[in-house]
């Protein structure tokens, strides 16, 4: 069986937990973890040892310019993990955790680097995808797509390209086999070759809903997003402290449309990332890493603005296009 799962998830360390829990006590064999800010000694004091308790091989893949650590502090990396920096145009920005045992598989993508507080201080916005008994899903055929292209683009030790294609080939042959395939569901873009605007799809749309921790200071993604979506009203949300934006470009970016901003309260940081697009009754959103910036939004990682080409869903790995459902505009 397959399912998405979006209660009783608390952080990626949750994930950890469950597994630990299971009645079956099936072995975990792989652990992946990728975030921009990358804090090792926090997980060497949780995440680490949970994962390496379960007999898991343990990666933890970070922007080269990033982590959140003094060197002394770390004891474990390259011993009792991997540990792997990676460097490209911009950032390299993902948030994935991948767990993969023998028969079951657990996958989280969102907004959460593997830091204090993108594990729990901050409000962060997860997909969480899990199968069992050997059944699989499109997201995890789409993340073996873009494991095994990544290292094309994003410079990064050999070590650490060949781990990541190495899981993208347990992915592609637990798709291949798999007992049953979910074909409804999330399903990931990335923007190593196209920039994220270009692959969602053109409007008139009845309603945008955006929220993003940055928006850039002359709003230029804001504003590309709603001219390529046309949409009959915006909701923008902001946490009028913590959000970093400049109140009239955003103005300026909307001006002649139909805006409601959404002021969010500010018990906490607020670092998901979420587009919202409404037709009729149908609901369509992209979540996960890109704030509303024209680098996240509007740039691919190869470099180059964004050409507003038409809308193009993901595309599984070659060995596992045969398998994968017909594809969907991301949900």
């Amino acid at each position: 069986m397959s399912a998405a799962r979006h209660t009783r998830f608390a952080s990626p360390y949750s994930l950890l937990s469950e597994w630990a829990e299971r009645a079956d006590k099936q072995a975990l064999h792989e652990v992946l973890l990728l975030g921009y800010t990358v804090d090792l000694p926090f997980l060497e004091r949780f995440a680490i040892p949970a994962a390496r308790g379960l007999g898991a091989r343990t990666a933890v893949i970070g922007d080269a310019a990033q982590g959140l650590y003094d060197p002394v502090d770390v004891r474990m990396a390259g011993r009792d993990y991997l540990h792997g920096l990676a460097r490209c145009r911009g950032a390299f920005h993902p948030k994935v955790v991948l767990l993969l045992g023998e028969h079951a598989c657990r996958l989280a993508v969102g907004s959460g680097n593997p830091t204090l507080s993108g594990w729990g201080a901050n409000d962060e916005l997860w997909t969480v995808v899990e199968t069992e008994d050997g059944a699989s899903h499109p997201l995890l055929a789409d993340l073996a797509h873009w494991l095994e292209k990544s290292p094309d683009v994003v410079g990064m030790a050999r070590w650490t390209a060949d781990h990541l294609r190495e899981l993208a080939k347990l992915l592609c042959e637990r798709h291949a086999h798999a007992s049953a395939c979910q074909g409804s569901g999330p399903r990931l873009v990335h923007n190593l070759h196209r920039s994220l605007l270009d692959q969602l799809p053109s409007g008139p749309v009845d309603e945008v809903r955006a929220y993003a921790p940055f928006i850039d200071p002359e709003a230029r993604a804001l504003r590309a997003l709603v001219d390529r979506m046309s949409p009959g009203k915006v909701t923008l949300g902001l946490q009028p402290r913590w959000s970093s934006y400049d109140a009239e470009t955003v103005q300026n970016a909307l001006d002649g449309r139909a805006v409601r901003i959404r002021l969010l309260e500010e018990t906490r940081m607020r670092h998901g990332k979420f587009i919202e697009w409404r037709t009729g009754e149908r609901r369509h959103a992209l979540t996960g890493s890109p704030n509303l910036t024209r680098a996240a939004l509007c740039e691919s990682t190869e470099g180059g603005a964004t050409a507003n080409s038409p809308y193009s869903p993901p595309t599984p790995c070659p060995c596992c296009r045969k398998k994968a459902p017909p594809p969907r505009s991301p949900t």
